[in-house]
Order: structure tokens, then sequence, then C-alpha cells
């Protein structure tokens, strides 16, 4: 996605120079990702880079891991969840039994190599949220000292799934679902869905966040290039498909206030557009149904009234965005003024965050009717 997440949780997890070998950082990341993280660490330069092992031979054991000394080992969750073999060796005193047996998730042979697990990384660990998923057990039973969850994913559709996420993390607060619930549920005596005190819950969320500033990763601004190119009329409508969607979710999620609708610059006159292009093509779309007839008649008048005040013709008007300077929104959409643009100082996400959690306390209880036993 762009954040940075993998570079920061490369940074955070290496081992420093001249510190002694302690151990690999386990790397558990969907097989589809694998080849982003070797990217990742090969931009390193040669001097500074980490070892890294890419584990694919099951029969591998710990002891060959462990002499091979590699700072990262990089496996799927399929082969977290494969069953360990290491019951066989707690019931043998016998050293040969030790270096035979294959327990390479078994923390107990890594210490009697003298070795631990420093970190365990998860990559897309929302896959893992479900409490009772093999997956989500094999996470939490890894005996790493500190476990790193990686996610570009939100949260949603359960309040669950936060209780499933917090139990692979060592020290989680939570035992059980039932513990979960009594420590954020607003009267634990009550009968029937507890209530939860969602904003104690963001709070523990936040306290196991890490927060990489833009300053730490030293990323360059983005830089806006105006590139000439002759474009087929298939291109030019599916752009200009895409400057309608954007334009309409970004006029419909400018906030709370109203304000009286002004001039939006020639993406608010594309989007009109882009609509009468679609009714110029439209034998090769799905006829639309009469309310959308409808509307599209009225977009149709108010689009060629506007055509015919500036002198612009309205089948190739999407070819010449510069001869637009003027374009009007729908009265019951918002505008977004130039000061909603600043992502890092901005009145309105604060405002946002807020309500984000005033939805928490108002809807996301709801959800417990389904989850909690009466």
């Amino acid at each position: 996605m762009g954040y940075g997440k993998t570079l920061t949780t490369i940074m955070t997890t290496m081992r420093p120079k001249g510190m002694p070998y302690q151990g690999p950082v386990w790397i558990i990341v969907p097989k589809t990702l694998v080849p982003h993280w070797e990217e990742q660490f090969s931009c390193f330069e040669p001097v500074d880079r980490p070892s890294v092992f890419v584990w694919t031979d099951k029969d591998m054991s710990a002891r060959e891991l462990a002499e091979a000394k590699d700072d990262f080992i990089i496996i799927t969750p399929q082969y977290l969840e494969r069953p360990v073999s290491g019951m066989a060796r707690r019931h043998s005193t016998s050293p040969i039994r030790l270096w035979q047996t294959n327990c390479v998730f078994d923390i107990e042979c890594w210490t009697s190599l003298g070795l631990h697990f420093p970190f365990a990384i998860f990559d897309e660990v929302h896959g893992a949220k479900n409490p009772d998923a093999i997956i989500n057990r094999a996470s939490a039973a890894l005996d790493a000292r500190a476990k790193l969850l990686v996610s570009g994913t939100p949260m949603k559709n359960r309040v669950f799934d936060a209780f499933g996420i917090l139990k692979i993390l060592p020290g989680c607060p939570f035992a059980t679902e039932n513990a979960f619930l009594r420590v954020l549920s607003v009267n634990p005596k009550a009968r029937g869905p507890p209530k939860l005190r969602l904003r104690r819950l963001a709070q523990i969320l936040d306290a196991c966040t890490i927060v990489c500033p833009h300053e730490a990763l030293n990323l360059p601004d983005l830089v806006e290039h105006t590139v000439e190119a002759e474009l087929l009329d298939e291109t030019v409508l599916d752009i200009a498909m895409i400057a309608h969607q954007f334009h309409r979710l970004a006029v419909i999620s400018g906030g709370g206030r109203r304000r009286r609708p002004q001039n939006t610059g020639h993406g608010a006159a594309l989007s009109y557009a882009t609509r009468e292009r679609l009714m110029a093509t439209s034998p090769i779309f799905n006829r639309p149904s009469p309310s959308q007839e409808k509307d599209m008649r009225s977009t149709r008048e108010r689009f060629e009234e506007w055509c015919t005040e500036k002198g612009h013709d309205k089948l190739t008007i999407a070819r010449n965005p510069d001869l637009l300077q003027v374009g009007d929104v729908d009265e019951e959409d918002e505008v977004i003024g130039p000061d909603d643009a600043n992502l890092n100082d901005n009145p309105r996400r604060a405002r946002n965050r807020q309500l984000w959690l005033s939805h928490l306390d108002t809807e996301w209880e709801k959800e417990l009717d389904w989850f909690v036993e009466p």
C-alpha cells in the first residue's frame, strides 16, 4: 500500500552491527507477498544487508536452521500451522533424539542451542483474527520475545476481531473472550449483551500500535508530472469515468458542514462531460432504469445549456479539459475547501475521529447479539 510498513518492520527488528547472533526473526507472510519482502531486503547495501532465508524444505531441523545463523527466516502461514513433532523429545532424555526431532518452532530446542526468537513478524495479520482458527492458535503459540503484527486492512464487522489479534501478542491481557468482555464491559453483572467501553478498547489498541512518522522514512514529497499522450476514445472515456467517480466521492465526503455550492474547476464539468459521452455511447451499456433515465435527461439538459453558454462541443469536451474553467455541482453535494487537502493538520479530520469514536459507542454494541451467549 506504500505506507512503509515492511521497511519500518525490518528496521525495527534488524540486529545491530556488532551484536552477537541471538536467533532468527520469523516472518510469517502469505505466499504471494514473499517476493515483496525479498525485494525490500535487496534494497540494502551489501555490507548492511541482513541474511534472509525463505524456508521451503519442511524436513529441515531446528539445528540446521540454527547453524545457518540467518537473521530472518520467511515462512508461510501453512508452515506455522503444521503440527510440531516436538512432543516425542519431551518423553526422552537422549541427546541424540534431541537433534533428530523436528521441533523447528519449539523454543526449548532453540534454548538448548543457546538461542531464542527475538522477534516474530506476522504480515497481513487480519487473516488470523479469528481466535478459534488454527493459524491464530499457532501464531499465539510461537514463543518470541516480541511480536509485530502488520496489516493495512482495518478491523470491521466484529469487535471480537480485536481480541483475536491481541491474543497473538505475548502478554495478552485477555486470557479468554469472557475476560475480554469483563474488562471492557460497562456493567459486567448486567444480563443480556454487554455494552463495551470502546474508547478503552481504542486506547488499548493505540498502546500496541507503532506509529511511523513521515520524517522517519525520509520519503520524498509527491511530484506532479504533465505528460502529453494521444489517447483512444475508449481510453478517454475510461479516464473520464474515473474522474467522475472520484469527483462525486470527494464532494459527498467533504464533511458535515453545509456550504453554498461553488465552482470547482474543470473536474465538475468533466463529470458532466463524462455523463454526456456515456449517453452518446449508450448502446454499449445496459439500458438504465426509468428513474435513471429521468435523471440523465435532467443532467443532459443542464449539460447542453452549459455547453451552449460556454461555446463548447458537448461530444468532444472530454478531450479539451483546458477549455473548462467553470463547473457546478448538485445542490445536495458538499464542496471540498482548499484547507481540507492538508492531511497533516486538518481540523476536519480531528472532528471525523471524534465522530468515529461516537459511532463506536452507539453502533458497534449491536453486533454482540450475534456473538455473546445469553
